[in-house]
């Protein structure tokens, strides 16, 4: 096992989830949500919003998990 890798999933990881229960809860909470929404239209700015503060995280947490138990490093 890889600790290093292990919490650098577990980080990620909650981060993406929690980043979805925000978003759901409080959407005038994120600055940059509004901006995209701005730049992007507003369906188009809550997918990229949501694909890369909340979908890559929780990809990327899961990664670092798999990798970690596995006994390989993240990077």
């Amino acid at each position: 096992m890889n600790v290093v890798s292990l919490l650098i999933g577990i980080v990620a990881l909650a981060y993406g989830v929690i980043t979805i229960i925000l978003r759901l809860r409080r959407p005038e909470s994120f600055r940059k949500l509004e901006a995209m929404k701005k730049t992007f239209g507003d369906r188009g700015g809550l997918i990229v919003h949501t694909i890369t503060y909340s979908g890559l995280p929780i990809v990327a947490g899961i990664l670092a998990l798999i990798l970690g138990i596995q006994g390989k490093s993240f990077f």
